[in-house]
């Protein structure tokens, strides 16, 4: 039988100490899911790459149900896509309309005539550097982005706090392993 437990990171509230780790039964927060126990007679402790408690109990069962481990086919998801599913999900929580049009200003594409007074979106700025799928976006990537901003350091900050909610999103969905926007600096 699997197990699911969080391994909790320095900056957790469950967080306890370098040997101990927390405590497994805590799982009230974002830490990365493992899972341990025994399939088919071997041991299996080992990282899901996910955050997302649900998801993790799908595939844990899964995998009960198979009898074994099953790597899963990871399918690409384009920029184009993800930044979408990003606006419909946000549509969906009933944001207000000033944020809304915050993220589409930061993830959609802008008329031409506006790439010089104004900082390029996501999709602006993967079509140029020819990223088209998600797990294409590396950190060095974000950095080259951020430094395309034509903010400053009060706007630029809230920027990134956007950009930091695009990430989470994108952990959740499984398109990215961690959110990389969280290791940009804030201006």
């Amino acid at each position: 039988m699997l197990q699911l437990y969080r391994r909790h990171v320095k900056s957790c509230r469950f967080w306890t100490g370098k040997s101990t780790n927390g405590n497994r039964r805590d799982h009230n927060c974002r830490c990365p899911v493992w899972v341990d126990g025994y399939l088919n007679g071997v041991r299996v402790n080992r990282t899901l790459g996910l955050r997302d408690w649900t998801r993790a109990n799908e595939i844990a069962r899964d995998w009960e149900i198979a009898g074994g481990i099953q790597q899963e086919a990871r399918a690409s998801t384009t920029v184009v896509e993800a930044c979408d599913a990003f606006m419909a999900d946000a549509e969906a929580q009933r944001m207000s309309e000033s944020t809304l049009k915050k993220y589409r200003v930061l993830l959609n594409k802008h008329a031409p005539e506006d790439r010089k007074k104004f900082s390029p979106s996501l999709l602006q700025y993967c079509a140029e550097s020819g990223l088209q799928f998600t797990p294409q976006i590396t950190l060095p990537a974000l950095d080259r982005f951020r430094a395309q901003w034509k903010d400053g350091p009060i706007s630029g900050g809230k920027k990134l706090e956007r950009l930091r909610a695009v990430g989470r999103f994108f952990v959740d969905r499984g398109w990215w392993s961690e959110n990389l926007a969280l290791r940009l600096k804030r201006p």
